[in-house]
């Protein structure tokens, strides 16, 4: 569905997650309406929580980021064929917008209605617990 523009009357849910889905908007319009649906879907004094990719990568992973910019396009491979062998791979290019220390923090915060309760790093990703407040 459109993380924009969720498929659920208000209140709904007690708990909402967003994983690696923030981090593909192109503008922090987008990801901050992104973070309000969220909100809005959970009841009064309900949760959200929201991992974004981070900026700061700290493991050996796959993942390389020279740090000189937030926004870039990460390779996708698809393997060719497999029947034939002869099929080339397809390589999709994938948007991500990093994170820095605090970003999705702040972010959530100007999100009306709502209270950023916890936020953190945890495995070379951002997060943030949301609390909707009393409507």
């Amino acid at each position: 569905s459109d993380a924009l523009q969720l498929p659920f009357r208000s209140g709904a849910f007690d708990f909402a997650i967003s994983i690696a889905v923030i981090h593909h908007m192109a503008s922090d319009e987008r990801r901050k309406r992104a973070i309000e649906e969220l909100v809005r879907v959970v009841r009064d004094q309900g949760t959200v929580l929201v991992f974004v990719w981070a900026l700061e990568q700290e493991t050996k992973g796959r993942r390389r980021f020279d740090g000189s910019t937030q926004d870039v396009l990460v390779p996708w491979v698809v393997p060719g064929s497999r029947q034939d062998g002869h099929a080339p791979d397809q390589v999709f290019h994938r948007y991500y917008h990093l994170f820095r220390d605090g970003e999705l923090a702040q972010l959530a915060g100007q999100v009306p209605g709502c209270t950023v309760v916890e936020s953190g790093y945890d495995r070379d990703n951002w997060y943030v617990v949301i609390q909707r407040q009393n409507a």
